[in-house]
C-alpha cells in the first residue's frame, strides 16, 4: 500500500501541471462561439 501512495504522489504532480494546461483550454473550449465567430467573420 506504501509503494501505491508513493506512486499516487508523484502521479498529482503531473495531474497538477496538467490541471494548469487544462484551465488554459477550459477558457477557449468555454468560449467556441467566439473561435467560430471569427472562422464565420473571416
Amino acid at each position: 500500500p506504501q509503494s501505491a501512495v508513493h506512486r499516487k504522489k508523484p502521479v498529482e504532480s503531473p495531474y497538477k501541471k496538467s490541471a494548469r494546461p487544462t484551465v488554459h483550454v477550459r477558457p477557449a473550449t468555454a468560449t467556441p462561439s467566439k473561435s467560430e465567430r471569427v472562422k464565420s467573420a473571416r
